[in-house]
């Protein structure tokens, strides 16, 4: 059986809940789905995970990882065997600091709006979403920026544009 290591560089939350934010997306030379998971956290000995994969498409799978999986912080390093390949995932840390996680969150929303695509509010919109927040709405009428809480009616943050030539100012409000 050919072996295949995959880096994936995630920070998950420690004993999160949402299923949602407990996926992780990779690549594989043979798409399988009865596989057997082990999981090593922080570096201990592999023991039996009840991670779930599925295929994405062609050869790119997903692993929802149980939340029990996240009951340590530290590194998380999978090994999925099926039986054609065996695949192990690394690269994956556990984290309790909300600082930390949203650093991660931030740099990625950052690397891939880096001013070449994206609006200063879809960047917003999407760190908003990815910390948790509900909703965030651009109101062109009034040249505002609200971020919502998750219960999407109470507002968090307002943000108001202003030009001046071809300069145009954000500030929060």
């Amino acid at each position: 059986m050919p072996d295949k290591y995959v880096q994936v560089n995630e920070v998950l939350r420690k004993d999160e809940a949402t299923a949602a934010r407990r996926v992780i997306v990779y690549p594989v030379t043979t798409a399988e789905v009865s596989l057997t998971e082990e999981v090593s956290k922080n570096g201990a000995a592999l023991a039996a995970s009840t991670a779930i994969q599925a295929v994405v498409s062609g050869l790119v799978c997903s692993l929802t990882i149980p939340a029990g999986d996240l009951d340590t912080v530290g590194l998380l390093f999978y090994k999925l065997q099926g039986a054609t390949d065996d695949v192990y995932l690394t690269g994956i840390r556990v984290s309790d600091d909300a600082n930390e996680i949203a650093d991660e969150v931030l740099k990625e929303v950052v690397a891939d709006h880096d001013g070449t695509s994206g609006s200063f509010a879809e960047l917003l919109r999407l760190v908003a979403q990815a910390a948790g927040n509900g909703k965030v709405v651009t109101d062109t009428s009034d040249d505002t920026i609200k971020v919502y809480d998750t219960d999407n009616s109470t507002v968090l943050k307002t943000w108001t544009k202003s030009t001046a030539g071809t300069v145009t100012t954000w500030t929060p409000s």
